[in-house]
Formats: structure tokens, C-alpha cells, sequence
């Protein structure tokens, strides 16, 4: 049966070279982390935001007054910009054999 699990492994393995090195633990894939924005990104988030409250008046006035799939996208901006966005449930369906690499290395 281990003979199988490694052969399955190796047969459908990543032959990369980050499978056997990877990162250390504890070590960062992006140490210096997320660029700084630049004067002009922040202008403009700056300037966008200053536009909020037109924006929601815009929005509510579509909703109390538009056609009917407007004022529908229109509640639903508002909702998910107020209270977020619902969580979508995922479900994942795995078949074969799974293997963690250090069983894998422990088994070879």
C-alpha cells in the first residue's frame, strides 16, 4: 500500500524545485512586504473618498426612484458596502491518494 501512496505522489507530484526547498518556517515569500503608494494613488483614493456621501445620495435615489433592476443593484451596493458581502459556502471534492510531503520524504 505505501509503495502505491509513493508512486501516486510521484506520479502527480509538483516537480518544481519549491516542493523540496519551499520557504523556512518563518520566512516570508515578500519580505519588504506591500509597495508604498505613490503621492498620486493616494490623491486619488483621497479624492474618490471625498465623493462618498454624492455617491450614496446617487444610490439611494436610484433605489427609491429607478426602474426596478436598478433600484435592486442599487439596495445591493448599499447593503454590501454597509454590511459586506454574504460568505459564499465552498465545497471541494478530492479523489486519489494525499500524501504531505514530509510523510512522503519519511516513506522514501
Amino acid at each position: 500500500m505505501k509503495d502505491q501512496q509513493i508512486t501516486t505522489v510521484l506520479k502527480s507530484g509538483n516537480n518544481s524545485k519549491t516542493t523540496k526547498k519551499g520557504f523556512r518556517p518563518g520566512q516570508s515569500g515578500n519580505p519588504a512586504g506591500r509597495p508604498k503608494k505613490t503621492l498620486e494613488e493616494l490623491d486619488l483614493v483621497k479624492a474618490c473618498r471625498s465623493k462618498g456621501l454624492e455617491a450614496l445620495t446617487v444610490l439611494e435615489n436610484i433605489m427609491l426612484h429607478g426602474s426596478e433592476s436598478n433600484r435592486l443593484k442599487a439596495a445591493l451596493a448599499l447593503l454590501e458596502r454597509g454590511f459586506g458581502k454574504p460568505e459564499q459556502p465552498t465545497t471541494a471534492a478530492a479523489t486519489g491518494c494525499i500524501v504531505m510531503i514530509s510523510e512522503m520524504d519519511a516513506l522514501l
